[in-house]
């Protein structure tokens, strides 16, 4: 018990005669979703490195969440063989990343890993998913010849779920979690590939289904984001459940949700949970990695009866604090890291791609050769274009300060003044109500603001630290910036004369702060 004690020995297997390589077992890597299709993805290269070993991927049918799980295999250049063909062929090992679909029908002894952080979910019969006997035992007999585990609790619940297969279960650990443990010192990388700078990473993540973040009104969620978080001082990116992007499409979810930066719904967001200074969930395994990686985790929704009791997931629900009407900013202040669940979820830290690629060769019968290594991460980068457009609030003071602050909707703010910066891609709407204009270097700002009356201030960027400010009646500022973004200049300057300054005033300089840049303006 604990150990693989009724492990199946691997049946050897010629090479083909087509083959250039020699090699004498086959793995069969099965998937039924994106998920599982990308979870296989990222543990099978510690058996695909073995020289007498060819793997194989499927999927096996019945899933609504299957449509993208081709594509995501073929993309990485893996042999997909169609499930029809998968039962009718010997193989050496069968590899699932899930307990459910017609997996009895393999001709292969079979190891069950998890797809997300350990075993947490109910079923709709109210038995835990992937430890359940309906999922386990095929007419009274146990289909899997080995079952992998991440904790070692998880051996008392298979003994009361399923006690017949408890002696094929293997304490193994998580991959996925070691693997971002040996990640952590990217996390300057990782950032800088996102664009952070200095602000403050929110991660927003939901699972799939209508009791997840996304389940509640979807513009109820992107309107408190868009219109309580600056820009200049919180960076959003969201961390969508593969299922959500496979049965809704991203074309759909880019028109539901146009102002959001999301992520690919594979492996980035592994590398922006280590860039994150904050999380905000649901019952989805994010969470639980978040937790473990030390990000604090505030919860937007939690499917509690989804959840089976005594599990991390369900101690993570009743930990971390909610989401409620409070300004969003003073939550997020509020958020402390805590790591102790993550001792609940995740054994055999460090190790765990040794042991799950032991228990592989285990079942094939040869020999591991070099170290159990997983692919490093990748840096994350997000899906979608730049903001063409921006709700600015402001504030001028006596010393010559401007206080900015920069959101994607109407602003929630204690700054007083409001105007629209847009540039030129911008939608109509935003364009008609722009007050500044941000304009591409050599542009014609004099043509622009007589094409739109309401505007009163362009801004030609010219280079990173300098731009040229038009004014309405005529007057060009050219101004230098250093310390922070050049093209919040423009709405500076706008802001400082919309309070009844005087442009001659910025001869003396102008200083602007947003979220953590304090930038120097002066005239050149």
């Amino acid at each position: 018990m604990g150990d693989g004690g009724a492990v199946a020995g691997a049946r050897t297997t010629g090479t083909p005669p087509q083959a250039t390589f020699g090699y004498d077992r086959t793995v069969l890597a099965v998937a039924r979703t994106v998920t599982s299709a990308a979870r296989l993805l990222e543990v099978l290269p510690l058996i695909e490195q073995h020289h007498r070993v060819q793997a194989h991927y499927t999927i096996v049918p019945g899933s609504k969440f299957a449509d993208n799980a081709e594509s995501l295999l073929r993309q990485a250049q893996a042999k997909v063989v169609p499930w029809k063909q998968a039962i009718r062929t010997r193989y050496s090992l069968a590899v699932s990343a899930s307990a459910n679909g017609p997996l009895h029908l393999l001709r292969a002894p079979l190891l069950l890993i998890p797809h997300g952080a350990g075993h947490n979910k109910v079923l709709a019969s109210g038995a835990l998913s992937g430890l359940a006997r309906e999922q386990l035992l095929h007419k009274g007999k146990v289909t899997p010849s080995a079952i992998a585990l991440t904790h070692e609790d998880q051996l008392d619940t298979l003994a009361r779920t399923c006690p017949e297969a408890l002696d094929r279960a293997v304490v193994v650990g998580d991959p996925c979690h070691d693997r971002m443990r040996e990640s952590v010192w990217a996390r300057w990388r990782y950032r800088e590939s996102l664009g952070a700078g200095g602000r403050q990473i929110v991660l927003v993540s939901s699972t799939w289904g209508k009791k997840s973040l996304l389940g509640r009104p979807l513009t109820e969620l992107l309107d408190r984001l868009d219109r309580e978080l600056p820009v200049d001082e919180y960076l959003v990116i969201m961390a969508l459940h593969p299922n959500i992007w496979d049965f809704h499409s991203g074309r759909q979810l880019g028109k539901w949700a146009p102002t959001a930066a999301l992520l690919p719904p594979h492996e980035a967001w592994q590398a922006a949970v280590i860039a994150a200074d904050v999380v905000i969930g649901d019952h989805g395994s994010l969470g639980l990695y978040a937790t473990a990686m030390g990000v604090p985790v505030l919860l937007g929704a939690f499917a509690d009866e989804e959840i089976a009791a005594g599990t991390p997931m369900a101690e993570l629900g009743e930990l971390a604090p909610r989401l409620d009407g409070r300004p969003l900013r003073a939550q997020l202040a509020d958020l402390v890291a805590w790591e102790g669940i993550a001792r609940r979820t995740f054994d055999q830290s460090g190790v765990a791609a040794s042991r799950l690629r032991d228990l592989m060769c285990r079942l094939l019968d040869v020999e591991p050769t070099g170290p159990a290594e997983l692919p490093p991460l990748a840096p994350p980068v997000i899906d979608g274009a730049r903001p063409s457009s921006y709700f600015v609030a402001s504030r001028c003071s006596d010393d010559n300060v401007v206080e900015l602050e920069r959101f994607l909707n109407d602003p929630v703010s204690d700054l007083p003044q409001r105007h629209i910066a847009a540039t030129p891609d911008a939608g109509s709407r935003s364009l008609q109500g722009a007050g500044v204009l941000l304009l591409p270097d050599g542009a014609d700002a004099e043509r622009w603001l007589a094409a739109r009356p309401v505007c009163q201030t362009a801004g030609v960027i010219t280079d990173p630290r300098s731009c040229v400010v038009w004014l309405r009646d005529g007057r060009r500022l050219r101004l230098t910036a250093s310390g922070g973004p050049v093209e919040l200049v423009p709405s500076a300057v706008h802001a400082w004369l919309a309070n009844g300054r005087v442009a001659e005033e910025l001869k003396r300089g102008l200083v602007v702060r947003a979220g953590n840049a304090e930038i120097a303006v002066e005239p050149w």
